[in-house]
């Protein structure tokens, strides 16, 4: 995880940590997306529901929700922002 390796990604949730990245400086456009990115996923923008991590080659990791193990998945489209979180410069 960031905050075992000392990096502070905003508190536990997905619609604070794109707030608290955002408030940073570090969303950067989905074009410009690296492995170790933060992808964002929202219905309307308001609200940030989910949270996967960007392993490259169009993949990330996600834990869908609690009970569901972790897995590696292709980058879904849909309800994806088009900002990514870069927790480090």
């Amino acid at each position: 995880s960031y905050a075992a390796a000392g990096v502070y990604i905003g508190s536990h949730g997905s619609t604070s940590q794109y707030r608290y990245l955002s408030g940073q400086g570090r969303l950067l456009p989905i074009g410009q997306m690296q492995r170790g990115d933060l992808i964002f996923y929202s219905e309307d923008g308001s609200y940030v529901y989910h949270t996967a991590l960007y392993l490259g080659g169009g993949r990330m990791i996600e834990a869908q929700y609690e009970g569901v193990p972790v897995k590696v998945a292709p980058v879904r489209g849909y309800d994806l922002l088009s900002y990514v979180g870069r927790p480090t410069g």
